[in-house]
């Protein structure tokens, strides 16, 4: 059975989308935070891993769709459903 995504209740950073857990005064991604809550992780336990969301939604904090992986999975991951990444391309070239 599928389980729905539960979408993080306190704020969420409007250009990411992502939700924001305050712990001990740092602000730390929410999905990490509840991966490593719901595995009785430390938080530093999972540094340099990224924690992939399997919905595609970044406010999702549901543990049924919270991954660990490396930065190359989340990668592969992006490829293959098809994402692109976003960025800006800033030019410096001058036109006269």
């Amino acid at each position: 059975m599928h389980k729905p995504c539960s979408i993080w209740p306190l704020y969420i950073r409007p250009e990411t989308g992502y939700g924001v857990k305050v712990v001990d005064g740092r602000k730390l991604p929410a999905h990490r935070w509840v991966y490593c809550k719901h595995h009785g992780l430390p938080y530093p336990a999972i540094a340099g891993k990224v924690v992939m969301h399997t919905c595609d939604t970044p406010a999702c904090v549901e543990p049924a769709h919270l991954v660990l992986g490396s930065q190359a999975d989340n990668m592969r991951d992006m490829i293959n459903k098809g994402a692109t990444i976003r960025c800006e391309a800033v030019s410096t070239t001058q036109l006269h």
